[in-house]
């Protein structure tokens, strides 16, 4: 099983010279996904063009390329997978956008579909095949299956787009923002029915005419010059059509579930989701946190507050103002690699550490230090960044967490695997600063997180509290873990290419 999971998309539709501004918008997305990147444009609405490959969007995608794939309407992605194979053939094979030739229909995807397995096999018994086993291919094919049932005079309207995604909706189990163009049809937007996973549109206006534009997040279409519409909303399709008419409608909806790690980790602090600012609301959680230190006495052992970069760095500046204490910097950190959360395995995670941070002695010697980072999963970076610390004469290291400890998996788009690689599924509080080598240890509390993020209950919080969306159920995360385990040894995927 393949998995598309914390991505990032763009769809543009009505601008000219599309291809060069979503390889820009790729970039600005470029910390969700590092694996591979693709784009699709299409031109008069009949001619299609795809390019894709692994690695990073500056290095796939040459001025040559972007020139020849012409059109004003065009969809890509930046992929970060959860699970899969590491082989650079099947990391091109499995890029997206997916693209299938004979219905003429492209699509990205950013989420994680839990019931693929059995779409795919469904979509075996029509006939519907692919060597490429990412979700966005299952979405594909579903999508397709049922428009065709539908318009079987292949005619393409909005009636028939949204009567055929109010299926798959009942049919998909998961979280999926999706984009998708229709040759010779137009382009459609939705979100699942929670909108766990993030979709904002925007518009401008181009020579008189007007323009539309979606992402997964803010950053992207401000610096396309798009003016910021809203938040596509919680099993909302939005149709466009190729003469630049706008229809949406609700296909199904249920009560909120936005992730919040988002703002914990993913998106980048210029960003707004839900209309929530991330900078501002990682800020927050600083202050919180400087009240919790104050009640639990650190407060008063610390000299100086420091993040390790980037993502803990604007809750360090809160926790500094808010305890009127210096934040400094300890680590100079090399832009030149990749996040580390999203490295493929854990001993790259810890060597990334290595070669990412550069420890600045001169502000650690002799010193008792308050050090934040946005989360700990399974702690051996933690550790590493307490041993770092030490090695260079600081006097004390207090780490400070802005995410509750995580005790769950994450099988709805977040890199947190089994309960049995979660350091705070089967260890303490306590026992985990012991392993950490810290001297003292602070979490966020969970009421913290929806204080700072101010989105009430529209959260999931799975991963802290075990409350999954209610069509979760205890057999899918079973056979989540069972397939993580399969993965972390190594052995052959089954897929439905190997099944007999």
């Amino acid at each position: 099983m393949e998995s598309a999971d914390i991505c990032g998309i763009i769809g543009i539709t009505g601008s000219k010279n599309v291809s060069f501004k979503i390889f820009n918008a790729l970039r600005a997305l470029q910390h969700r996904g590092q694996d591979s990147a693709g784009i699709f444009t299409l031109e008069n609405w009949n001619t299609p063009y795809l390019y894709k490959d692994a690695g990073l969007v500056a290095d796939i995608f040459s001025q040559d390329v972007l020139e020849s794939m012409k059109g004003d309407i065009g969809i890509g992605q930046v992929r970060y997978p959860t699970i899969g194979d590491q082989n650079k053939s099947n990391r091109k094979r499995d890029a997206q956008p997916t693209y299938e030739n004979i219905s003429g229909v492209a699509m990205v995807h950013n989420g994680n579909i839990v019931n693929a397995e059995q779409i795919r096999e469904k979509m075996a018994s029509v006939r519907r095949y692919s060597q490429s086993t990412c979700d966005v291919v299952a979405i594909n094919h579903l999508f397709i299956e049922l428009l065709s049932q539908i318009a079987v005079d292949k005619k393409i309207t909005k009636e028939r787009v949204f009567q055929a995604l109010e299926t798959l909706m009942m049919q998909l189990k998961g979280s999926y923002s999706v984009l998708a163009v229709l040759m010779d049809g137009g382009f459609v937007a939705f979100r699942d029915p929670y909108a766990i996973r993030p979709l904002v549109f925007g518009s401008r206006q181009e020579n008189g005419k007007v323009s539309y534009a979606f992402a997964s997040e803010t950053c992207a279409l401000d610096i396309l010059g798009y003016k910021i519409i809203r938040d596509v909303m919680p099993g909302e399709a939005i149709w466009i059509d190729k003469d630049m008419n706008i229809t949406t409608k609700i296909i199904q909806q249920n009560k909120k579930m936005h992730c919040m790690f988002e703002w914990i980790y993913f998106a980048r602090p210029s960003s707004s989701i839900e209309n929530k600012n991330i900078y501002t609301v990682r800020e927050r959680m600083g202050h919180i946190l400087a009240r919790q230190l104050k009640e639990n006495g650190i407060a008063d052992k610390i000299d100086v507050i420091a993040c390790v970069p980037d993502s803990g760095r604007a809750t360090a500046q809160g926790i500094a103002a808010e305890l009127g204490k210096a934040h400094v910097e300890v680590f100079d950190k090399n832009r030149y690699t990749g996040r580390s959360f999203i490295m493929p395995d854990e001993k790259s995670r810890v060597n990334e550490i290595e070669f990412k941070l550069t420890p600045i002695v001169y502000q650690i010697r002799g010193k008792s230090l308050g050090i934040v980072d946005d989360s700990i999963v399974r702690g051996a970076t933690s550790r590493k960044v307490v041993r770092v610390l030490k090695d260079h004469g600081a006097k004390e290291v207090h780490f400070i967490v802005a995410c509750p400890p995580i005790k769950h998996p994450c099988i709805l788009g977040i890199d947190i695997p089994t309960r049995k690689e979660l350091i705070a599924s089967e260890k303490t509080v306590e026992e985990i600063r012991q392993y950490l080598g810290a001297d003292s240890l602070t979490y966020l509390d969970i009421s913290g997180i929806t204080k700072a993020i101010e989105l009430g209950e529209n959260l999931c919080l799975a991963c802290l509290n075990n409350k999954y969306p209610e069509n979760i159920t205890r057999e899918d995360l079973l056979k989540f873990e069972e397939q993580r385990d399969i993965e972390r040894t190594g052995k052959p995927q089954r897929t439905l290419l190997t099944t007999p």
